[in-house]
């Protein structure tokens, strides 16, 4: 009989990673309760950790072969599996589990802004823009004694100038209305 610090010295692994394995199954003949030290069969142990392990393998070959399953039909189509498409469908659903995390920390941090939250802003300050455009000409009439046909000149300067960016910001609406 092993007691649970044995076991963490036989395995090389921390005391808290043989009571990870009690979670996951690991084999225990007794305690683990009030006080009562936990007592392991050292052979029990380590027929476990071999069937884990042994499983582990079996696994990761299954995955294997099932990528290259996947590459070959892939191939046959002319294509070719590259990035998260490449993963399994449950690796890939670890990954975008793990990238939403990572993104709600940078939202948290300020460093991920809503797309929605974006386009309110930049749609703000194309408003006060275009209203500091259209004044440009009456202020620039006033400060600066320009003529009236200087005036008109300056006036169809500023018209196209807010034409061609509501013609750009039209092709970036469509151009981003998927994404």
């Amino acid at each position: 009989m092993l007691s649970l610090v044995e076991v963490a010295d036989t395995f090389s692994v921390s005391e808290p990673t043989v009571r990870s394995w009690i979670k996951d199954g690991c084999p225990v003949v007794e305690g683990g309760s009030a006080g009562k030290p936990y007592k392991f069969d050292g052979d029990a142990v380590l027929a476990w950790r071999r069937e884990r392990e042994a499983q582990a393998v079996a696994d990761a070959a299954e995955r294997a072969a099932e990528r290259a399953r996947l590459q070959e039909q892939l191939d046959l189509l002319g294509g070719s599996a590259e990035g998260v498409y490449a993963l399994s469908p449950k690796a890939r659903s670890e990954y975008y589990d793990s990238e939403a995390k990572r993104m709600a920390v940078a939202r948290q941090r300020g460093e991920l802004v809503e797309r929605a939250a974006m386009v309110r802003e930049i749609a703000a300050v194309f408003a006060y823009i275009g209203d500091r455009l259209q004044a440009l000409p009456d202020d620039l009439e006033r400060a600066a004694n320009l003529q009236p046909d200087a005036t008109a000149r300056a006036v169809v300067s500023v018209d196209a100038i807010q034409a061609e960016i509501a013609e750009r910001l039209a092709a970036w609406q469509a151009a981003t209305a998927d994404a």
